[in-house]
């Protein structure tokens, strides 16, 4: 949270239980604005992993040629960020 945003809060709590739906909001969204950086977090995390992957294979087979016409190797899934971009907006 922002300073300002705890400021505004600890205001709200100075108001008492009139402020109590406007807090409950509050926590409301920045719940959900923490979740969808965990997910973007998550994909990054499956990003290193690709990659780290990728190269540990070329390193035990001496060569990034063992990548070339590998059907099996998954894409890296830097899409899945355009997706949560766009969830934002």
């Amino acid at each position: 949270m922002s300073i300002k945003d705890i400021r505004t809060f600890i205001d709200w709590t100075k108001e008492g239980n009139s402020s109590i739906q406007k807090r409950s909001e509050m926590f409301g969204q920045r719940k959900e604005e923490v979740e969808r950086q965990i997910e973007e977090i998550q994909v990054y995390r499956e990003c290193i992993e690709f990659k780290y992957n990728y190269y540990k294979r070329a390193l035990e087979a001496g060569t990034e040629e063992i990548h070339q016409n590998d059907g099996e190797a998954p894409k890296m899934p830097l899409g899945r960020l355009a997706k949560i971009s766009k969830s934002e907006g």
